[in-house]
């Protein structure tokens, strides 16, 4: 199914055959498609249109994606999913870091990347409309941790932690239902916008996210992992229902009646 109205995606790639491609594919989805074949470009028409969302090759001839990404960030919240051809997980990682929306490795399929880009489209409409959200609802203080919604600012013991976008997303989802265990599909359908599809996605965010927020990443305590379920944030302001030796206690099991 194409999108409902018009929306306007920019792709950037110096292989005329992907670009052509995905122009291709893209209006036959309903969008309407912008081109760049260096970064340069890319910016210059990212300046100059209304963009929805940003198809951004890693690998360019002039500047990277990855600095592509960074100096969009700076001034605009458009939809930014990276393509690449090399898995380079320290890229990867460091496009998530920057703000990038989405990884998508080449090659793809046409229909999982149109669900991907309309995905990305709905999380940023998502998030602007959070801005007008009523006013007891855009701060949350959970444990040591306070959530501004609307500043997208978060403070662990009143010192500001920087989180890249996802990070961000990951907690602030997590901290409007503490104590609460949230699976991996929830996660990756409210932050993602998409059916869970690839368990290291989230699980580098996760660990990323961890090692700016938790004293020790490798033994979290304030978002524990329910094993083969999902994720939970503690709120310590909560009465732990832990035993006193820090072990879950044991269901009590009914008595076998006496024969």
């Amino acid at each position: 199914m194409g999108v409902t109205r018009q929306q306007r995606v920019l792709v950037v790639d110096d292989d005329a055959s992907y670009r052509q491609a995905l122009e291709a594919g893209l209006q036959q989805e309903g969008f309407t498609v912008s081109l760049a074949t260096n970064g340069r470009e890319a910016l210059r028409v990212a300046r100059e249109v209304r963009l929805d969302a940003v198809l951004l090759d890693l690998r360019l001839p002039d500047i990277s994606g990855i600095e592509v990404c960074r100096e969009l960030r700076k001034w605009s919240d458009v939809p930014i999913l990276m393509l690449s051809a090399v898995a380079d997980e320290l890229d990867i990682v460091l496009c998530f870091e920057l703000g990038a929306d989405d990884y998508i490795p080449k090659p793809f399929r046409r229909r999982e990347l149109v669900a991907r880009v309309e995905a990305a489209i709905r999380h940023r409409d998502r998030a602007r409309r959070a801005q007008s959200v009523e006013p007891e609802m855009r701060e949350l203080v959970v444990g040591p941790l306070t959530v501004d919604f609307v500043a997208r600012i978060v403070e662990l013991d009143g010192k500001r932690v920087e989180l890249a976008k996802r990070e961000f997303d990951l907690l602030a989802y997590l901290a409007t239902k503490p104590n609460r265990v949230v699976s991996r599909e929830e996660l990756m359908e409210a932050v993602w916008g998409i059916e869970l599809r690839d368990d290291r996605t989230i699980d580098t965010h996760m660990y990323r996210l961890r090692s700016k927020i938790e004293a020790d990443s490798t033994h979290p305590e304030l978002i524990v992992t329910v094993r083969g379920v999902g994720f939970l944030l503690r709120d310590q302001a909560e009465p732990d229902r832990r035993s006193p030796g820090g072990r879950e206690p044991v269901a009590a099991q009914p008595k076998r009646p006496l024969t």
